[in-house]
């Protein structure tokens, strides 16, 4: 896209050549004596983008900025959750290589992709059946011809045959293998070279078939259980790479899947009802659902997530609803709040540094928190947790619980003190501060999030009360969605590996010993490095909000792929 911006004084600027260390003088002098629209900072920026070649002046004396928006393959995009995938990238500005067998459907939607803001010329089509044997290069080279990169791919394209083992012929096994595992895999490989470029991303479209076994259904559910697993070993394989690869896994999605596998009007009719007493929520998903949580791990907010398999089962709440972080002080519960200040939440932050809770609640005020930051210090142990909460006069629409400490050593020099002081903190607490917020939250049908660590599905040495508090954490989050479903509240988890914060150094390690372990950090997760705290806040505002709004009991991996790492 070119965006026009008249500017005579950066015309000025430029026509005379100077060199960068000079044009803050220059600048200076201008803006002294001229009144502009755009700061001072503003043009350096812009300085700097014209010397990279972004910019051109047009002869109309406007400044041309040539806009790089993201590339993404998306198959499957004549229908369905590719359809809905499609609608929501072009959104957020995505130039887009669809690919579909049905011509005229495909046209349908890059009308709609248009009426999201990109244009005609922002789209690329390519009607081909995925199982044709020039399908992968033909894709690939319409979308390199077109936009000459290729930054994301998210492979959507995929059928449904039902039917009993004992009673399908052989051929289904192949037709759903060649369809939904090696078409995949043969695009991806062909893609994979110009996505290492782009240092991109992969999605893959799964479904909850893959980790859970359904009768009637067994060669649907292995071929996306193979697609699980190729999900997390490309992961692997590009980590190196600054490739991230991952799947959505969606419960029953309202498409024309079911129809085309030979369902009429009035049994799949019968099946969404059935559904409503299968799924915790009480509903079957939405095609945009699915597309957001797509969205989500194919772009940058999700930048340490890899290998994850996201069960999909970001509007945000209105400004007078309010978020309680525990632990808000410091490290993730900070990153946290200031990540949500920024989305105009109010905020009720608690912690036990109230110098360090007063830093936080004032950079959240100046990042646009709503209303009054509410500052509430307490002993996470302590009873009058119940006063903190009754205090509260705005409706609470969420809770993160961040707050956690970490206890070293091993079980046989550990002393009992030290597990019941880690369980205090890491589950007890988070149990009794969440049974006191729950009725607050029923009424509005928010969320919890629970900060827990990959050390809960993962056993390490020398942490093993830490792991067994977090073990507990990931369980009392998958109990608690179920119980909370039918109240409309969503209850779901982040897992991060090793991120940058305090919590290592408070359980005594010193500075070297931090470094090392840091340093350490680049080889035990796939993506080569440690994550940082924005990157799990990212996460926490993807599961507070309503683009996460059919994911539940979810315990979502920001690990940099530590979790599917395995030595051999």
């Amino acid at each position: 896209m070119m965006i026009s911006i008249r500017l005579f004084v950066f015309m000025w600027v430029h026509t005379i050549g100077t060199e960068h260390s000079s044009l803050t003088t220059l600048l200076d002098a201008a803006l002294a004596s001229v009144s502009l629209w755009l700061l001072r900072n503003d043009i350096l920026s812009i300085v700097a983008c014209l010397e990279s070649g972004q910019f051109s002046i047009h002869s109309n004396n406007s400044l041309l900025f040539e806009e790089t928006m993201p590339v993404a393959i998306i198959t499957g995009a004549s229908s369905g959750i590719g359809r809905a995938v499609a609608v929501l990238f072009a959104r957020n500005r995505y130039q887009l290589s669809l690919n579909g067998r049905n011509e005229s459907a495909l046209k349908e939607v890059v009308k709609e992709c248009v009426q999201q803001g990109i244009t005609e010329d922002d789209v690329a089509i390519s009607c081909v059946d995925l199982a044709a044997d020039n399908a992968p290069k033909s894709i690939v080279d319409n979308t390199l011809n077109k936009f000459n990169r290729i930054d994301s791919l998210v492979n959507s394209a995929g059928i449904l045959r039902s039917g009993q083992v004992l009673d399908s012929d052989i051929s289904v096994y192949d037709e759903l293998f060649n369809v939904n595992v090696f078409s995949l895999v043969r695009l991806t490989r062909e893609a994979l070279p110009h996505i290492i470029k782009s240092k991109g991303t992969v999605v893959n479209v799964s479904s909850i078939n893959g980790p859970c076994p359904f009768a009637g259904v067994a060669y649907y559910c292995m071929s996306k259980s193979a697609v699980d697993q190729f999900t997390k070993c490309l992961a692997l394989e590009m980590a190196p790479h600054g490739v991230r690869v991952n799947a959505v896994n969606p419960g029953v999605t309202i498409t024309n899947l079911h129809k085309r596998a030979g369902q009429d009007e009035k049994a799949y009719a019968a099946f969404l009802e059935k559904s409503k007493t299968t799924h915790a929520l009480g509903r079957p998903c939405e095609a945009k659902e699915v597309a957001e949580a797509i969205l989500f791990l194919a772009c940058e907010r999700s930048s340490f997530t890899t290998g994850q398999l996201l069960r999909s089962s970001y509007a945000f709440p209105n400004l007078l609803y309010l978020i309680l972080i525990p632990g808000a002080s410091s490290g993730i519960g900070k990153g946290t709040a200031l990540r949500f200040a920024r989305e105009g939440y109010a905020l009720s932050l608690s912690g036990r540094d109230e110098e360090a809770l007063s830093e936080t609640a004032k950079l959240c005020k100046e990042a646009g928190a709503a209303g009054t930051t509410l500052i509430l210090l307490y002993e996470l142990v302590h009873s009058f947790m119940f006063e903190v909460i009754t205090a509260v006069q705005i409706e609470i629409q969420n809770q993160v619980n961040a707050a956690g400490i970490l206890v070293s050593g091993n079980v046989i020099d550990a002393d009992l003190d030290l597990y019941d002081r880690q369980m205090d903190v890491n589950v007890r607490s988070v149990v009794q501060l969440t049974k006191l917020v729950l009725p607050h939250i029923m009424k509005s049908k928010g969320t919890v999030v629970n900060v827990s660590s990959i050390t809960g599905p993962c056993a390490f040495a020398g942490v093993t009360y830490y792991c067994m508090s977090k073990s507990a954490l990931d369980q009392f989050t998958k109990c608690l969605a179920l119980e909370m479903a039918p109240h409309g509240v969503r209850v779901n988890s982040v897992n991060p590996g090793v991120i940058v914060t305090n919590v290592h150094r408070r359980s005594g390690m010193n500075e070297d010993n931090y470094r090392e372990f840091l340093e350490k950090g680049k080889t035990t997760h796939a993506l080569g490095r440690v994550g940082e705290v924005s990157e799990v806040a990212e996460a926490i505002l993807f599961l507070a909000s309503d683009k996460s709004s059919f994911t539940t009991g979810e315990l979502l991996r920001i690990d940099g792929g530590r979790g599917i790492m395995h030595p051999r």
